[in-house]
């Protein structure tokens, strides 16, 4: 997909995004580490059905792995400063 065609597929794209995040979902996308990291490979295992590619999929899940991490460090730090919160705070 180049050109207009990719110019529309992403505007639809940060669309749906944008939905998704004003409901609520935590929302991540690969447009910058899949031109990075992947060069001259196919992105599909068979252009016809559209299966990602073992390189491609090694990019999601190297994403998604490292946003995973980011959700549990945060909400880490989130549950130690309530912690640290409701004991110091006076009991009433």
């Amino acid at each position: 997909m180049e050109g207009r065609g990719l110019e529309q597929y992403l505007a639809w794209y940060h669309q749906a995004e944008k939905a998704a995040e004003d409901v609520g979902f935590m929302t991540y996308n690969h447009e910058y580490e899949i031109p990075r990291q992947i060069k001259n490979e196919s992105l599909w295992v068979n252009h016809l059905d559209g299966h990602p590619s073992a390189s491609l999929n090694r990019v999601y899940g190297e994403k998604l792995y490292r946003k995973i991490i980011e959700v549990i460090e945060s909400a880490s730090t989130i549950y130690d400063a309530t912690h640290v919160e409701s004991r110091l705070a006076p009991s009433l």
